[in-house]
Parts: structure tokens; C-alpha cells; sequence
């Protein structure tokens, strides 16, 4: 479509060389739209968000995704009719926007998820102690009642079960303590200091099970924001701690080691342990397990967030002797 002679007229001054220029260095979207909001003029930033001469313009009336990016536009009356349009790209300020908010909210959540955790901590403990007073007399009692063994069995299950909802009590209230806890930044993922990060919110659930151990050969910038990166190690630090019993830490390992990929760009990491090992193959699909020692990510997340950096993820289990998770993230 031809402009009419009067848009010809109010574009006139856009056809000097030095404005031109400017208004081509622009990073903003710069059109002027006639009366019929037909474009007369549209410089290199607004063509790029498919704004093109000669065409109908409809003016956005709040801010809209324009070549995948979100827009803001604005307009500015022309004395002699039409309006000129303003198309500013609001992409970078809306994620940083968003990342904030998001940074916030979770700041919020985590303080109420450790003053949870404290209340909740408060009567377990007392229950704890009651019920190892419990346990103590029932084995007093036993060995005075010995025939009367059907009815202390009966205590006894009554008893595993107690113990069995406290642990799993326990188990959610580390879960939130680790939730609440610092974590690394959201730069990109810094292995070292993921590592030693999870392995320092993995303590109480390694306690008394087995020694974490850190052998990194390979070090780097990986390509999976730190935060990510930390909580998928953690949820594995934890899996590894369920699979072992109590009371042989001093014999079993878990140890977090990293090599350089035969692929180049990628870091392979493998997370190992001498727990009791898988009976049927490692299943990615979504499920809660209800162990109580850890409820929180399951491999189904785990291998999301690997799937995400366009990774990969085996699982290698024998029942008895352990098991080896392996991930390939590329490299930043």
C-alpha cells in the first residue's frame, strides 16, 4: 500500500541521513501509523518484531510476546493525525523481574519450613524419649513375663509401627531444615560447590549410616543452574542414605566422584554407595515411596532435571553390593 501524500509529508524528516542513523541505532521499535493505522514508517528494531510498511498495525493495548519476546508498546498522538509507536523489549527486565519474585517467595517459604520443622521437632523429641522409656520396660517386663510371649509380640509390633512414623516425621522435618537451608547461587552450576553444599544438608541423613566422600578428578561450570544442580545431588545423597542400615558408618562409603566425558564438553559425575542395592530396575516413573528417611525428589525428578541440561542418567544396582548413579552434564 502506497502512503498518501500527507504521510509522506510527516515522514519527510525521517529521510535525513542523521536520523536515519539514530533511529536505526535504536534498540527500541520505532513506527508511525496514519490515520487508518497504516504503517508509514517503521525503523530496523520494530521490523525485527514484524512490523512492515504499507500494512495495518494493530497497536497492542498491554504487554504481548512479539518474535518470542515480550513487548511493551506505547503511543504518542501526531499533531496532524496518526501516532507514533514505541515497541520496547521488556524480555530481560520480566525474567529478572520473575527471578526475583521467585527468589522472595522462596525466601518466605523457607523461613516458615524451618520454624515448621522447630515446632514439629519439639513434641517428636518428647515422643522419642517416651517411647525408648516404653521399649526399656517392655524388655523388663519380658524377661519376667517370658511366658506370656504372644502379648509382648503384639507391643512389639505396635511398637515398630510408633517407630516407623516418627522416623518418617524425621525424615520430612530434615527434608524442610534442608529446604530452608542456603543454597548455592544461581549462577551456573559450580560442581565443587554444589557437591559440598549437598553433602553438608545430607549429614544428618548420612549420620550414622556411611561417610560421604568427595573425589572430584574433573571440575567445571556446568551447564544447569547451581541450585538445580545441588538439589539433584541431594535427593541422591539421600536415596543413597536409605539404601544403607544403621550403625555401620564406618564401613560404608558414599562417594561423589567426577571424570571428563570421552564425549568432549560434558563432565560424567557418579554418586556411589554400599547400601542394600536395587531388587528390580531403577523406575523414573513418578511415585512416592514413603521411606522415612527421605520423601523428597524421586528419580523421576531427578531425571528431569538431567533430561533439562541435555544430559543423561544410568542407574547401575546389585542387590547386596550397592548402587552407582551416573550423569553426563555438558560443560557451560
Amino acid at each position: 500500500m502506497v502512503p498518501s501524500a500527507s504521510s509522506k509529508k510527516r515522514c519527510k524528516g525521517y529521510n535525513h541521513p542523521v536520523t536515519e542513523q539514530v533511529l536505526g541505532a535504536l534498540i527500541d521499535g520505532i513506527a508511525v501509523l496514519d490515520e487508518r493505522g497504516v504503517v508509514t514508517y517503521a525503523n530496523p528494531a520494530a521490523i525485527a518484531f514484524g512490523v512492515t510498511v504499507g500494512t495495518t498495525y494493530e497497536v497492542p493495548l498491554e504487554d504481548t510476546l512479539l518474535a518470542g519476546r515480550v513487548i511493551s508498546a506505547t503511543t504518542t498522538p501526531l499533531p496532524a493525525g496518526g501516532v507514533v509507536v514505541v515497541l520496547r523489549d521488556l524480555t530481560d527486565h520480566t525474567i529478572a523481574a520473575r527471578r526475583a519474585e521467585l527468589a522472595e517467595r522462596r525466601a518466605e517459604h523457607a523461613v516458615h519450613a524451618a520454624s515448621f520443622a522447630h515446632q514439629v521437632n519439639n513434641p517428636l523429641a518428647i515422643i522419642n524419649v517416651h517411647a525408648e522409656l516404653i521399649k526399656d520396660e517392655l524388655a523388663s517386663l519380658r524377661a519376667r513375663h517370658r511366658d506370656d510371649a504372644r502379648r509382648y509380640a503384639d507391643i512389639d509390633e505396635s511398637m515398630a509401627e510408633l517407630e516407623s512414623a516418627v522416623a518418617a516425621i524425621t525424615g520430612l522435618t530434615a527434608d524442610l531444615r534442608a529446604y530452608s537451608q542456603p543454597m548455592p547461587g544461581a549462577n551456573r552450576g559450580d560442581l565443587r560447590r554444589a557437591v559440598e553444599w549437598a553433602c553438608r544438608t545430607a549429614a544428618p541423613a548420612l549420620r550414622d549410616r556411611a561417610r560421604p566422600v568427595i573425589q572430584l578428578a574433573a571440575d567445571g561450570k556446568l551447564a544447569l543452574e547451581e541450585p538445580k544442580l545441588g538439589r539433584l545431588l541431594l535427593a541422591l545423597l539421600h536415596n543413597a542414605a536409605a539404601a544403607t542400615p544403621l550403625g555401620h558408618a564406618d564401613r560404608n562409603d558414599v562417594v561423589i566422584s567426577s571424570r571428563e566425558s570421552a564425549t568432549p564438553g560434558r563432565l560424567v559425575i557418579e554418586i556411589t554407595d554400599t547400601g542394600a542395592g536395587m531388587r528390580e530396575p531403577a523406575t523414573f516413573v513418578p511415585k512416592l515411596t514413603g521411606h522415612p528417611i527421605h520423601v523428597g525428589l524421586g528419580l523421576a525428578e531427578c531425571r528431569a532435571i538431567v533430561d533439562e541440561a541435555k544430559g543423561a542418567m544410568l542407574i547401575d544396582s546389585q542387590p547386596g553390593v550397592g548402587t552407582t548413579v551416573t550423569i553426563e552434564i555438558p560443560l557451560r
